[in-house]
Order: C-alpha cells, then sequence, then structure tokens
C-alpha cells in the first residue's frame, strides 16, 4: 500500500506535496460499515486482536445521537497511520469487513463539541443553549459509553419527574451534576 501511495504521490507533481504533507499530519483513520449496535469497547478490543499500535482513542460518529456505521480513530502519532492502515485492511466486526481510510480534520474539528462542556456546569450550560446536537464523534457528549438518549418524551416533562420514572435503576453519578438532562433538538 506504501509503494502505491509513493507511485501515486511521484505523479502528481504540485498536487503530491500537498498530499503528502496532508498524509503526514494525519493522525485520524475513519473506519465505515462498523455495526450499529458496535461500541468503542468493541472496536477497541477488536484492535487489540488485529494489533493496532499507537490508538489513544476510539469514538462511534452520530448523528442525531443515532450511529452512523462509522467511527474515528485518534492516533498518538502520525508515524502509526501506515502501519494501523496495513493492519486494519483484514480487520472484522462481529464477522462483517470494515472499510477504513485516514482522515485529515482540523484540531478545532476534532475538539469541537468537547471544548465547550467541561465540568457539569459546561455540560448543563451547552445543553440548555441547544449546542448538544448528538452529532459526531461520540455525539458530541463526554462520558462515552455512560450516557442513554431517551426521546419521545412529552415535551413538559421535567427531569425530576424523568428520574422518579427511573427510581429502581442504577444511574451512574457524574462530578457534581445533574445525572439527567434536557437536550433541546
Amino acid at each position: 500500500m506504501a509503494a502505491q501511495v509513493r507511485r501515486f504521490a511521484a505523479g502528481l507533481g504540485e498536487a503530491s506535496r500537498a498530499y503528502k504533507e496532508t498524509w503526514d499530519r494525519c493522525v485520524h483513520i475513519e473506519l465505515q460499515k462498523v455495526p450499529s449496535t458496535t461500541t468503542p469497547k468493541d472496536i477497541r478490543r477488536a484492535l487489540g486482536h488485529a494489533r493496532l499500535q499507537g490508538v489513544s482513542d476510539v469514538a462511534i460518529i452520530y448523528r442525531g445521537f443515532r450511529p452512523t456505521n462509522r467511527a474515528l480513530l485518534t492516533l498518538v502519532h502520525n508515524s502509526y497511520l501506515r502501519q494501523n492502515l496495513k493492519a486494519l485492511e483484514k480487520l472484522t466486526l462481529v464477522g462483517l469487513p470494515i472499510d477504513s481510510e485516514p482522515v485529515l480534520l482540523s484540531s478545532s474539528e476534532a475538539q469541537e463539541s468537547q471544548a465547550r462542556q467541561r465540568g457539569s456546569k459546561g455540560r448543563t450550560d451547552a445543553a440548555e443553549r441547544g449546542a448538544v446536537t448528538g452529532d459526531g464523534p461520540n455525539g458530541g457528549v463526554p462520558n462515552n459509553g455512560k450516557n442513554v438518549v431517551v426521546w419521545g418524551l412529552p415535551l413538559r416533562i421535567h427531569s425530576d419527574i424523568f428520574r422518579e420514572l427511573l427510581t429502581g435503576f442504577k444511574l451512574a453519578e457524574l462530578d457534581q451534576g445533574p445525572d439527567i438532562m434536557r437536550v433541546h433538538s
């Protein structure tokens, strides 16, 4: 695969330099055809079996809090990109083959949803102003794997009433913040 990239880049002249610069800065890999029931932990387990190295984060990509059958891998350094793409050629999840390709995200795109949601007050403020849309890696919500979205509720239901409905279920507590918050759509 690396030889194909070099041949391709060599034939492009000026465009090849831009392509190479882009390739050299790339620290994200997008997985495609990911089953919608897959969790980040399932992907991490498969990556371990495939012997991928340098993966710092795994995030399911959502649109409106619904999985898009894509996931985003973040690498600690771009030097892991080529060997990981090679290893991903044979990756399967629940018996289904997964496609992968390098993706160049700006640093603002990679962290846009997380930046204004630090701490319980930040999460509450973000939800109140409509900044939580459920789009992007992890649905734009921190605490990966610990969130549940419930929709179809009456518009006027208050979070305290909803909390009463969940009596008897164990809810994970956040750091001094509300464990239930309304997200406007």
